[in-house]
C-alpha cells in the first residue's frame, strides 16, 4: 500500500479507476486533488462542475483526509511555545 503522504483518491476509496481510467481525476494524475477536477467518478456517479459538487467533496472521506489530517504537521515538527519567560 502507498504511504499516507502519497496516497491517491482511487487507492483510498478503492474504487478500481486506476485500472480502467474513466475517471478524469486519473486521466489528469489527479488523484491528491480530485475535487478541482470536473465529472469525477465519485461513488458511482459522475460529478458535473466545481460549484455543483464541492459539497459533496467536502464530505468526502478523502477530502477531509487530505484537508484536515495532512494539513497539520507532524507533532515532531510544530513549534514549541515556552510559556515561562
Amino acid at each position: 500500500m502507498e504511504s499516507n503522504r502519497n496516497m491517491q483518491c482511487w487507492n483510498y476509496n478503492n474504487c478500481g479507476h486506476e485500472k480502467d481510467s474513466l475517471c478524469p481525476a486519473v486521466d489528469q494524475k489527479a488523484g491528491r486533488s480530485c475535487w478541482l477536477v470536473a465529472k469525477t467518478l465519485c461513488g458511482g456517479k459522475v460529478h458535473g462542475k466545481h460549484t455543483q459538487r464541492i459539497k459533496s467533496c467536502e464530505g468526502c472521506a478523502f477530502y477531509i483526509y487530505i484537508h484536515v489530517l495532512l494539513s497539520k504537521p507532524p507533532l515532531a515538527y510544530q513549534p514549541y511555545n515556552d510559556r515561562r519567560g
